[in-house]
């Protein structure tokens, strides 16, 4: 089965094999045509939909595509901002399902982003699928470049042996509905990514836990990514009060953009090492990183 997902990105690859399957492209002057309804595209400088020609569908066509042609216009013409993606990826597996679900999950662990797949569709049926993005007004276009290859490449691969775990598959799902562009507000976002970081730093539910969650956090951010032990047990400290505080009273007036921003960098960095070794972040060995 060959599967073609349409993707917005900053990129300087033209064409590049992901993995063995999976081929990353431009995308193709017909393909802008079957996916988006429109011709003659032309995008600004920030991958956003600058000029074109609508192609009016009177009727669905043999393979069911929606057009997107009478929408585009009427946005274009009120002045509202449409992406239309630039890149393709291409994906040639009998059994693909697993495979789109871990691109969906290595390309949302990257930092917020208004990159989404809306449709996809095979040589012999299309098939719509709407899907909300990972927008959540926080960033640009996903920024994919050929030096970001590697790692991409090693976390997808990574993805296999964890993907059906089940305490991950929670995990990954409040992550990514943090993210998601449904219509959510930041406080739940980030709720969401703050229970996530619990269940990553304190697998089991005993002793001062807001102590032990800021306690770990700063040493495993001091570890990763060297930041100052005293300055990231405050972060963690104040991530886990304003966690508390939008759980049992609804608000928090240290919740702000900055500090969602910085919650979802360090949830998105914890998943990533979890990924690669989840048995590191059992009660025991956090305990003894602590202890170093």
């Amino acid at each position: 089965m060959r599967i073609k997902i349409p993707l917005t990105l900053f990129s300087d690859i033209n064409s590049s094999e992901i993995c063995k399957g999976i081929v990353l492209r431009k995308i193709r002057e017909e393909e802008i045509t079957d996916f988006f309804g429109i011709s003659n595209r032309k995008l600004n400088d920030e991958l956003n939909l600058a000029s074109c020609t609508p192609i009016i569908c009177k009727k669905p066509t043999d393979e069911g595509l929606f057009h997107f042609g009478d929408v585009v216009s009427h946005a274009l013409s009120n002045h509202l901002p449409v992406f239309s993606s630039n890149y393709i990826m291409e994906i040639d597996q009998d059994n693909p399902k697993d495979l789109i679900n871990r691109l969906v999950i290595t390309l949302k662990l990257r930092p917020f982003t208004r990159t989404g797949v809306g449709v996809y569709f095979d040589e012999k049926r299309s098939t719509n699928i709407i899907s909300p993005n990972p927008y959540c007004k926080l960033g640009k276009y996903l920024s994919l470049r050929k030096d970001d290859l590697y790692e991409f490449q090693e976390l997808l691969t990574k993805l296999e042996h964890i993907v059906d775990d089940p305490k991950f598959i929670l995990l990954i799902e409040k992550y990514l509905f943090s993210v998601s562009g449904v219509q959510i507000s930041d406080k739940n976002r980030f709720l969401e990514l703050a229970i996530a970081l619990e269940m990553i730093l304190l697998p089991k539910s005993v002793g001062e836990l807001n102590y032990r969650f800021s306690l770990r956090g700063s040493k495993l951010l001091n570890r990763y990514i060297g930041q100052d032990k005293k300055e990231a047990f405050d972060l963690m400290k104040t991530i886990y009060d304003v966690r508390s505080k939008l759980a049992h009273e609804g608000t928090s007036k240290k919740l702000n953009r900055e500090l969602l921003l910085k919650c979802q960098e360090i949830t998105s960095l914890f998943i990533k090492k979890y990924i690669e070794d989840d048995t590191f972040f059992s009660d025991e060995n956090l305990n003894n990183v602590c202890i170093d």
